[in-house]
């Protein structure tokens, strides 16, 4: 299944969303935006996100987790959730 990671830092750690995003963009091959449609459109998840595909919702959160530590980061929130099926705009007005 693909998993859809959102997350949360503490207050005080807030500068250290791009390091989390990041590595786990580097480290553990996770995505911030997908492509899609005839013309191969760019879809970028909101700040916050990322995705994985082919991957269990336990073995993703055993990634942020460690990801986390890694970095000694706090989490305020994180949830993962499937990721299958998904809709999605570039643009919305």
């Amino acid at each position: 299944m693909n998993a859809y990671v959102t997350y949360e830092l503490v207050a005080n750690q807030t500068d250290l969303v791009e390091n989390f995003k990041s590595k786990m963009m580097s480290d553990y091959s996770y995505f911030d935006k997908w492509f899609s449609g005839p013309n191969n459109n760019q879809f970028t998840l909101p700040n916050g996100g990322l995705w994985k595909p082919n991957i269990s919702l336990e073995q993703a959160y055993q990634d942020c987790v460690r990801c986390g530590r890694q970095l000694n980061i706090e989490f305020k929130s994180l949830i993962i959730v499937p990721a299958t099926p998904w809709v999605g705009a570039s643009s919305v007005r």
